[in-house]
């Protein structure tokens, strides 16, 4: 089992130029949200938070990835452009404010909170053709240009699909992230 650590550091400026650490190798990421806090969702933009059995659930307005330490998954391989190339499940969940919505001739739009909180699970890491993530980790480019977040992403799979074949290689690798950029939007 390899487990991911999810840890509020203070100190770290806004939500990009975040760094992971996975099997001894940096990793930058993103974990930029838009919601009602920050006020760059847009009332219309309603999103739907996910079950544990991985059902549609309630409207909600999406938090950061939860700290906390998670349990990674085997990684997915998807073709979903906001998802793609692969994406790695964790266990990580969080308790979100539902809210409620109504239906508007262009669509829903949120109308506001309910007073009831619901479990919001389907946190991973990925690559992902937007800039803002519903809460899970974004691996990006590198800022200096040497390496693409496919890059990244294609080694960090590599590494824990060959950790998980064979675990008795060596301990299990921490996968540690350390960042206060997972408070912006909060």
């Amino acid at each position: 089992m390899i487990q991911i650590t999810v840890a509020k550091v203070d100190g770290v400026a806004g939500a990009a130029n975040a760094v992971m650490t996975a099997f001894g190798k940096s990793v930058p990421f993103s974990c930029f949200v838009r919601n009602e806090i920050n006020g760059l969702r847009n009332m219309n933009e309603v999103v739907y938070s996910t079950n544990q059995d991985g059902s549609k659930g309630v409207p909600y307005m999406p938090r950061p990835f939860p700290v906390g330490t998670w349990t990674l998954g085997h990684p997915d391989l998807r073709s979903d452009p906001l998802l793609a190339p692969y994406f790695i499940p964790t266990t990580a969940w969080q308790l979100v404010d539902e809210w409620d919505v109504i239906q508007k001739d262009d669509g829903e739009w949120y109308s506001g909170k309910t007073g009831r909180q619901v479990k919001d699970y389907a946190y991973g890491i990925h690559c992902s053709s937007a800039h803002e993530s519903d809460g899970c980790i974004h691996i990006v480019d590198d800022p200096s240009g040497r390496k693409t977040k496919f890059d990244y992403l294609d080694e960090l799979v590599n590494d824990l699909v060959n950790w998980l074949r064979d675990p008795t290689m060596a301990q299990p690798p921490e996968v540690c992230v350390e960042v206060g950029a997972l408070d912006f939007g909060r």
